[in-house]
């Protein structure tokens, strides 16, 4: 084991830092010191997500153990790089990603053991989550008992913590725990209680070397050892005040009521479906007996991996999806996604946007609701005489003329107002979003060929690549992955790409989670985390004071409004995608035209989780906000109903914008959000069922919702219905700058 100065000096510093909110009482630690500090591995339970900065802060002067964590937990600013010094051993969620999740364990288990046999010590967390309930519960995992069955020589330390269950780093309040939210009110706190006289909250960590450990028996009964242990005794959630002025002292909280499973439906599984899926988990298991009561863990020895395998059976069999391997725990569970009706999933951990996000409009809305150039129309305003703030922001673009323009002079107008937010990124200003975009330019400046591939997903991040390549020069084409190697080849081959801009992490999902192998596209890619690493800080410094001081600098050189603004293709299924390039005017046009009809007032908020290389997502939910100042947050996948209900309620969603089925999702998910927020719903794409008017009625009686029709080569939207007067399942009136004509089909 070396010996790392700075490591040693920063485990100090978060000790101190801890030791300021926690009062903590270690025991057994000497014993297992005193027998040496060599190939051990701590085995601990998990009540809080703070406990492992914890132990590796404990634990790193004298033993310096390597740990296991899951990426998304990791995968912070600062944590990150803490992480990294450490060796941490990062995996993906197996809910989030099974194939990807089973692969990195398999990894980690050999490199933990080999290790090991050198004399290392690890930090491994026997069930792979915090609690849920107050109690460990370790649902059949195997990681920890298949480490300790392939290291007999390694000594297994258990770990018990005991007083963190009530934390706000814990689930015990009902939700995901909200780390960078904790963290920033922690720092406030410690100020407001003068450094040293916070409140402290009592912790007892006991290590344990316990010698009946079954290492040699089989997993189920290791892990019940286990759990009894953890679960000794019972330990209520329990609140600390975080500052010494806060009323109401130490108190014991309800046990919060998550992953609950749901109140049995009248209606019962088909006796078919509940054949199949019996036979089935006879076959794997080797369990006779099938009851829809017993676990998949402890009873069928079903872990993590194989739910997240049964849930892959379940739909390719019936087509059927839902759950994951975290909320599918028991036989009847399983069922239940095989009929169509999965188990509600525990809350994600959402983002929470601060007090700018809400507060924006106040300094900023005024300037960003005012049209913009001259009048377009009979129905518009002239500049000089601004809209009142409550009333629609309608847009005019005539003296933009492009979309660098018109997202130069929002950008200006409001570069301190947050424009779009997403879950990795969190929120963006225009003034980050214009640094982000100078720093860009240039390297995209120097790829080769006219036009420049884009395959992302919706997230902020594409806005920005949108943006920087337009500045950069070069026609954006937005590849649909969807299409597969095969379709994507075709489309490089007709828009003469010769680079695409991409992330490492969509296309190791696309291959791993969607069975969209890209590899064979390898040689166009460019990872846009390799691109950044590209860009020196003295680059960095530039392109913020560019963006600060002068961001018309982007606009030195611009296009010819009749030039291609982007490359898109048709789906393909008539052969192969058609390209259809659209230019600035194109889109401007149409952007002016919703406006128009639709009411965009400066206070609203838009979902945005139609992909970029979706006519309908590329003009409505990215072009359309960054030239207009329209609050957007990003969600990729626009399947996952729950977590975009939870969005739209955490950051005051008023514009819900999708097809029919992921609107359905969204209004149907197992753990319905409130969407009390919404008051205008596009639905597009594909005809708009009755049942999803009814459903948006009853759900969100305050709501509109509106169908319209569009074309891709249209840039996209043709019609809408009338927000003042809406009409079941048509598609309103064409947009004011179509031309048209009505002909006989007879005799066309």
């Amino acid at each position: 084991m070396k010996i790392n100065v700075l490591n040693r000096i920063l485990a100090f510093g978060v000790r101190f830092l801890l030791g300021l909110r926690y009062r903590i009482e270690v025991k057994g630690l000497k014993a297992v010191r005193t027998k040496g500090r060599r190939g051990i591995v701590f085995l601990p339970n998990h009540p809080a997500l703070i406990d492992p900065i914890i132990l590796l802060a404990l634990l790193y002067g004298k033993f310096r153990p390597r740990a296991w964590a899951v990426e998304h937990q990791i995968d912070r600013p600062v944590i990150g790089r803490l992480a990294g010094r450490l060796g941490v051993l990062p995996f993906p969620a197996v809910g989030r990603d099974p194939d990807r999740a089973r692969r990195t364990v398999e990894k980690h288990i050999q490199t933990t053991v080999s290790e090991l046999k050198k004399g290392e010590n690890f930090l491994l967390y026997p069930s792979g989550h915090a609690y849920r309930n107050g109690k460990e519960n370790l649902r059949g995992n195997s990681a920890a008992y298949t480490v300790l069955q392939k290291s007999p020589g390694a000594r297994a330390v258990l770990v018990r913590i005991t007083g963190l269950w009530g934390s706000s780093f814990s689930w015990a309040h009902g939700h995901a725990p909200r780390i960078g939210h904790r963290v920033k009110k922690s720092v406030k706190n410690i100020l407001l209680n003068f450094f040293f006289f916070g409140p402290r909250r009592n912790i007892t960590i006991e290590f344990v070397e316990d010698e009946d450990l079954p290492v040699n028996a089989d997993r189920e009964e290791f892990n019940s050892f286990l759990e009894n242990f953890y679960n000794v005794t019972r330990h209520p959630p329990i609140y600390v005040p975080y500052t010494l002025w806060e009323r109401g002292g130490r108190r014991e909280l309800p046990e919060p009521d998550i992953g609950q499973r749901e109140k049995k439906q009248k209606s019962k599984v088909p006796p078919d479906t509940e054949q199949r899926v019996k036979a089935h988990l006879r076959e794997i298991s080797g369990v006779k007996d099938i009851e829809s009561g017993q676990y998949l863990g402890k009873d069928l020895g079903i872990d993590s991996i194989g739910r997240a395998e049964l849930l892959a059976w379940v739909a390719l069999e019936w087509g059927r999806t839902g759950g994951d391997a975290e909320t599918v725990q028991t036989v009847g569970d399983l069922m239940l996604v095989a009929s169509g009706r999965a188990p509600a999933g525990e809350p994600a951990e959402i983002r929470v946007p601060g007090a700018k996000w809400w507060k924006w409009h106040e300094r900023y809305g005024h300037r960003l609701a005012a049209p913009k150039g001259d009048s377009c129309g009979t129905s518009q305003q002239s500049a000089a005489t601004p809209k009142p703030y409550a009333e629609p922001a309608s847009i005019c673009f005539s003296a933009a003329g492009t979309i660098n323009q018109a997202f130069v002079d929002a950008a200006k107008k409001a570069s301190g107002a947050p424009i779009v937010a997403d879950q990795v990124s969190g929120v963006l200003k225009y003034r980050r979003m214009l640094t982000a975009i100078f720093a860009l330019k240039t390297p995209i400046e120097n790829l080769p060929g006219k036009r420049v591939g884009i395959m992302l997903p919706a997230t902020a991040g594409a806005g920005v690549v949108y943006m920087a390549t337009l500045f950069a020069g070069k026609t954006p084409v937005m590849l649909n992955w969807t299409l597969g190697a095969r379709g994507l080849k075709h489309c490089l081959k007709v828009a003469e790409v010769e680079k695409i801009l991409t992330a490492k992490a969509l296309t190791d999902r696309l291959k791993h989670h969607y069975d969209i192998d890209v590899s064979t596209l390898s040689e166009y890619f460019i990872f846009l985390s390799e691109l950044r690493k590209k860009i020196g800080k003295s680059d960095k410094i530039v392109a913020m004071l560019r963006a600060i001081f002068n961001p018309q600098k982007l606009t030195s050189s611009l296009p010819d409004p009749g030039s291609e603004a982007v490359i898109l293709f048709t789906s393909g299924s008539e052969s192969f995608p058609k390209a259809v390039p659209l230019t600035h005017k194109n889109i401007l046009n149409n952007i002016q035209d919703i406006t128009q009809v639709m009411t965009i007032r400066p206070d609203d908020c838009l979902l945005g989780m139609l992909p970029p290389f979706h006519s309908f997502g590329l003009t409505v939910t990215l072009i359309l906000p960054l030239c207009t100042g329209v609050r957007t947050v990003y969600y990729p996948d626009p399947t996952d109903g729950g977590t975009l209900g939870q969005i739209i309620d955490t950051y005051g969603v008023n514009l819900l914008v999708g097809t029919p089925t992921f609107l359905e999702g969204i209004l149907k998910a197992p753990a319905p959000a409130s969407l009390s927020s919404l008051r205008l719903a596009v639905s597009g794409a594909e005809e708009c069922p009755e049942s999803t008017y009814d459903t948006i009625s009853e759900r969100c009686p305050d709501a509109v919702i509106l169908e319209g029709y569009g074309i891709t080569e249209c840039s996209p939207v043709v019609s809408v219905n009338d927000e003042k007067a809406p009409r079941r399942q048509t598609i309103g009136k064409l947009l004011p700058s179509f031309e048209h004509a009505i002909v006989d089909v007879g005799t066309w």
